[in-house]
């Protein structure tokens, strides 16, 4: 059975397996790196010492940061991966299937996500498929709003809210959905 419409849901990770093939890898993540043995004892072994820990910014995620800015700046790994991209919007237009694409900014920090959000959306607005960029819909709200808390970067309800709407008005738009 054929889906009545396809969504593909990106996020600025869904490179690495083909940066991986090409040999880019993210340098090591070292949590805990600048903390001393008793101290990262401590960390790693109590809920609350790594929950507080985890409250403060950490260098640590700047490496998997140049690792997605040169995944997404190789035009070699960005070609193979549209080549994957373009799998999904084939699928589709062969079986006659409405396709939407939403991409996911790193919500803590959306002009960093620009480095594959703009690409990502360029390549599927060139091939005629529609994409919301969640970027927009979150662009005035602030950071603490925008995601579940401070321990789960993920987005909070009010994020979904604002893209159920984006998405419905959409669907609505494009005729996939007649009121």
């Amino acid at each position: 059975m054929e889906p009545d419409i396809l969504i593909l849901q990106y996020f600025g990770n869904d490179i690495e397996t083909v940066a991986h093939r090409c040999g880019l890898s993210p340098q090591e993540f070292a949590p805990y790196a600048g903390l001393g043995p008793l101290t990262k004892f401590i960390a790693r072994n109590s809920f609350l010492a790594n929950f507080v820990y985890w409250q403060f910014p950490h260098a640590a995620t700047q490496p998997y940061e140049e690792f997605l800015s040169k995944a997404y700046g190789s035009p070699m790994i960005f070609e193979r991966h549209t080549a994957d991209l373009a799998s999904f919007e084939q699928y589709a237009r062969q079986r006659g299937i409405p396709l939407i694409v939403v991409i996911f900014p790193f919500l803590s920090d959306t002009a960093f996500s620009e480095v594959y959000t703009k690409p990502v959306a360029e390549f599927f607005i060139a091939r005629g498929v529609p994409v919301i960029d969640v970027s927009a819909l979150v662009e005035e709200i602030p950071v603490r709003d925008r995601i579940v808390d401070a321990t789960d970067q993920h987005p909070s309800p009010l994020v979904h809210r604002l893209l159920g709407e984006a998405l419905h008005a959409l669907v609505v738009r494009e005729g996939i959905v007649v009121e």
